[in-house]
């Protein structure tokens, strides 16, 4: 039989702690007061029942003690139980409410009763200080059976008597001739040959002061030894880092020549490249400014200019300006004219609509609201001031017409000279390229600053 699993529901200091066991040996071990004697008598108490009067209801009480566990054989059998502490029916199965019939654990026991189980399989500490007590003095059950269990014979009589005459071989208070009289004899001859061979008390006292005396010599020594090696230590680091001080002198010396010298940033490296490159680009659209600049200088030097153009610079350009308003007019005045007619056919629409013509509508059929009416005022003013600019407008283009008129007459007056067609190429050129001199002055101050830079 062997119990396979310990259930300690309620027992002890333990609630709903289990242990798994089995076939085989198991070491249970833990410091003091850790519940091993307390397991070992709740395998006792699972097996036999629970003691009358017990010392392990300090946390549960009596009626809620309870202990399980599974019990086992080689033939297979196992039986599922919980124990409590009752007087009726303490034998329950797992669910702990059926009833279960003893005789099935009894014959799991093979006939074992609790005092033997005790004595042979649940021994605890105090049961072994007693047994060791009886092993001593020769006499009691427990004493036999601990000391046949350990020494593997069963006649404990007998091999205390052996061991007493053995004994008796070995020393008798009044014998002469035993192997421990002879042996005391000869301590005791040996002590007397110590005794006379002791030193007196005043040279082991000197001895022991000579012996104190060297070893604060021998301290002395040590201290000095230390401090000696520390210096010696010392003056060998110095003479290893002579040389690197002379070196790192010689390069402050050297250092301090530097001092006027700007630092350079940590990127400077990649910065001067790009400089470099920026520089060389900007030194290719110099020279090509340079010779577009020169081109324009030299076209501009073979043109031949009127000098009664050049007087009327003014009012050439201002002439200009409203020619090219006037024809966006002309341009426009098409489609607005378009957009007029659109809308008149959408108000027609709008009217046909209804069922009306724009003719046929009275006046109070086309009575507004005075949200419209406020609306229609603001119109009003706008297109007052639309009206207005109307007649400047047409002023000032009669105004243009008239100077127009004199203008081509001043130019019918005006010899035919060279034609401008290469004058309007190199304007429209220069036009397209920008001003040459703003981006010369741009490309020069680049260089400059990107050499100061490097």
């Amino acid at each position: 039989m062997w119990l396979s699993r310990l259930d300690l529901l309620a027992f002890g200091r333990f609630s709903n702690v289990s242990l798994k066991l089995g076939p085989g040996f198991h070491l249970v071990y833990g410091p003091n007061e850790a519940g091993k004697s307390t397991t070992l008598r709740a395998i006792r108490q699972l097996l036999f029942g629970f003691d009358e009067r017990t010392s392990d209801n300090f946390v549960h009480s009596n009626p809620d003690l309870r202990i399980g566990g599974i019990v086992c054989d080689d033939s297979g059998v196992e039986l599922a139980m919980i124990r409590r502490k009752s007087r009726k029916d303490p034998l329950r199965a797992a669910d702990d409410t059926a009833v279960l019939d003893p005789k099935p654990l009894e014959d799991l026991l093979c006939g074992i009763d609790e005092a033997t189980f005790s004595l042979r399989y649940g021994i605890n500490y105090d049961q072994l200080i007693e047994g060791g007590h009886q092993i001593a003095s020769g006499s009691g059950s427990l004493g036999e059976i601990l000391f046949a269990t350990g020494s593997g014979v069963m006649d404990l009589a007998a091999i205390q008597k052996k061991l007493t005459d053995e004994a008796a071989e070995l020393f008798r208070p009044q014998g002469k001739k035993q192997r421990l009289n002879l042996a005391l004899v000869e301590w005791e001859q040996q002590r007397k040959k110590v005794t006379e061979k002791l030193l007196p008390v005043s040279d082991w006292e000197d001895a022991d002061r000579l012996r104190q005396e060297t070893h604060v010599r021998l301290d002395e020594i040590s201290q000095k030894w230390t401090l000696k090696s520390g210096e010696r230590d010392r003056y060998r680091r110095w003479q290893q880092a002579w040389p690197l001080i002379q070196e790192q002198s010689s390069l402050e010396q050297q250092r301090a020549s530097f001092a006027s010298v700007k630092r350079l940033n940590a990127d400077f490296g990649s910065r001067r490249q790009e400089a470099m490159v920026l520089l060389k680009h900007a030194n290719s659209q110099e020279q090509a400014a340079s010779g577009s600049l020169e081109l324009a200088r030299q076209q501009l030097e073979k043109l031949a200019i009127p000098q009664g153009f050049l007087e009327k610079a003014d009012e050439l350009a201002s002439l200009i300006t409203d020619w090219g308003s006037h024809r966006k007019a002309q341009i426009d005045r098409p489609q607005l004219v378009k957009e007029s007619e659109r809308h008149q056919a959408e108000f027609d629409s709008l009217y046909q609509s209804l069922g009306r013509s724009s003719q046929q509508m009275s006046l109070d059929e086309l009575a507004l609201d005075r949200t419209h009416r406020t609306r229609i005022n603001q119109l009003g003013r706008q297109q007052s001031g639309l009206a207005q600019a109307l007649q400047q407008a047409e002023l000032r283009r009669d105004r243009l017409l008239k100077r127009e008129g004199e203008l081509q007459a001043q130019r019918a007056a005006i010899p035919i000279g060279r034609s401008l067609d290469e004058l309007r190429s190199a304007v429209r050129r220069i036009r397209t390229e920008g001003d040459l001199e703003i981006q010369l002055t741009k490309l020069r101050d680049e260089i400059l600053e990107l050499q100061a830079h490097a």
